[in-house]
């Protein structure tokens, strides 16, 4: 401790941080810095990424780019091979894992502390934010990105008792595939400069993936940076250089799908923990050397609010009301040219960035016909400190309001998907049901409609309404259901008497996904 807070304790190396490599050298086996600082010259006999190994099977390993050699163990297990011994992975990580356990410890000693047990990633990240503070019940999401593999929290918070309540990730989504994403670039530059086909030099390939980590970091701050590999080949003609520059935008270009491939983990995990309203979330904790980059942090995906819609309106406001309209607008800009879609179905990449300057940067993407459009915004002179302190205070006045107002809003947005809905389901299926069933549901539909254009409509009414629709709606769902029961028994007859084709072996069935909008689109 240090005036109070806690202090991070360096390893042996000097670092607060102890990277994930091993290294067998002639006489002794390195792990960590001194491991990652030698890998040029020891390429293959030096071990880095084997989290990502651990109980795959060695015909798996196709996606798994490393300069040492990966072997098949007699179950089929993927082993590794250094000096001519071989590992299992889980053998890889132990070695690291003993050697942090080992650092945490001497920590604890040093610090004059008595270490009782060491706590989980995500509970570390809560506390080391002091999210534990506080009386009331907090839920707390953990993004923790980072060198090798994907993992998501949902934490419950009460009273200092951690809980966590779902988890989910990808094993095969980390920083290093962040790298391998520019190696190609870097590698794939060069053979078209210069003909020569880098990734059977095992010693290139490492120092080509130290320059692409290093490129990675700089570029968390820096807008571009420059790249240099002198006498990284030769030919005929010569030593040959590999020379070029990366910019953020590029970066962000090439592992854009890396980053959306967070999405889903993430949905699922709040999907298990009961979380339907992401409004219940109190933080967001990113945790991870990942989670520096600036794209990781600002991206998100909306859709069309009406059907066939095809230009939506982007609008960017400062400030820390929950209603958008109660903050100030800095800017907006349209998105054209969408595709003709029913509602929710086209998607809609929005992505803010701050560069080093300042500047906001916002751009919006359909992702189906990639038409794009960007903004940018800069500011004539920023807010005093006067004007932030009375935006924060005005904020906290009027909390109780302003959630009262969003979660109407929320309704609505929810009502009126509802209706859409209701409405598709009654034109496929209102002859499965008796008269009385489809006059209620058209007479529910009519008054959640009026309610919800009524200027004095309240949420207890909407609710009502809304309600009594979902229940009368079900009807349309026991009838969908048995339509497709009859259709599988008829499919499951002919099947029996078809001569062989299978395509009269085969039923159609229609699906739909109703999401919920947390925004108004209004």
């Amino acid at each position: 401790m240090e005036a109070g807070t806690a202090k991070v304790i360096e390893n042996s190396e000097g670092s607060r941080t102890t990277p994930s490599v091993v290294a067998f050298t002639e006489n002794e086996r390195l792990v960590g810095e001194l491991a990652k600082r030698q890998a040029n010259i020891n390429a293959q006999n030096t071990i880095y990424a084997s989290k990502r190994i651990i109980g795959r099977r060695y015909d798996d390993m196709r996606d798994v780019k490393c300069s040492y050699e990966v072997f098949p163990a007699k179950n089929g297990d993927a082993w590794i091979r250094a000096r001519g011994e071989g590992y299992s992975p889980v053998q890889i990580g132990a070695f690291v894992l003993e050697k942090i356990k080992e650092t945490a410890e001497r920590c604890g000693t040093i610090a004059g502390l008595d270490v009782v047990r060491i706590i989980n990633e995500p509970t570390a990240a809560a506390l080391a934010y002091g999210l534990d503070k506080g009386d009331r019940q907090r839920t707390i999401v953990v993004y923790d990105l980072g060198g090798g593999t994907f993992d998501v929290s949902v934490l419950e918070i009460a009273e200092g008792v951690f809980e966590v309540k779902a988890t989910n990730g990808d094993t095969k989504l980390g920083g290093e595939d962040f790298d391998n994403a520019v190696m190609e670039h870097m590698m794939e530059s060069f053979k078209q400069e210069t003909g020569i086909d880098l990734h059977n030099d095992p010693m290139a390939v490492q120092r080509i993936k130290e320059a692409a980590e290093k490129a990675k970091i700089e570029l968390s701050s820096r807008l571009e940076t420059d790249i240099t590999l002198p006498f990284i080949s030769s030919d005929s003609t010569g030593a040959k250089h590999l020379s070029l520059k990366l910019t953020r935008a590029k970066f962000e270009g090439l592992v854009s799908e890396l980053i959306e491939r967070t999405i889903e983990p993430c949905k699922k995990a709040l999907d298990d923990a009961g979380i339907k309203d992401t409004g219940k979330i109190d933080e967001v904790v990113l945790v991870g050397g990942m989670t520096r980059m600036p794209r990781v942090g600002y991206l998100q995906v909306f859709s069309t609010a009406e059907d066939g819609q095809t230009a939506v309106t982007i609008k960017v406001y400062q400030g820390e009301r929950k209603m958008a309209v109660d903050n100030k607008l800095l800017g907006q800009f349209s998105l054209e040219g969408i595709p003709s879609a029913p509602r929710g179905i086209p998607q809609i990449e929005v992505t803010f960035d701050i560069d080093a300057n300042g500047i906001v940067h916002v751009s919006a993407k359909d992702k189906a016909s990639g038409k794009e459009q960007t903004i940018k915004i800069q500011s004539s002179g920023g807010l005093s400190e006067e004007e932030i302190k009375k935006m924060v205070q005005d904020a906290q006045d009027r909390a109780e309001e302003d959630e009262k107002r969003k979660k109407h809003v929320e309704l609505k947005n929810s009502s009126e998907a509802l209706i859409h809905s209701t409405e598709k389901s009654l034109n496929d299926y209102g002859d499965k049901i008796s008269s009385a069933d489809k006059s209620n549901i058209e007479t529910a539909i009519k008054e959640l409609r009026e309610c919800l254009s009524s200027d004095d409509s309240n949420s207890d009414a909407v609710q009502q309404k809304y309600d009594a629709l979902m229940q009368l709606s079900m009807k349309l769902g026991e009838a969908a259901y048995s339509t497709q029961k009859d259709s599988g028994a008829s499919a499951d007859s002919a099947a029996s008497e078809a001569s062989g084709n299978p395509e009269e072996r085969v039923v159609d069935s229609e699906y739909q996904e109703i999401k919920k909008d947390d925004e108004d689109k209004k």
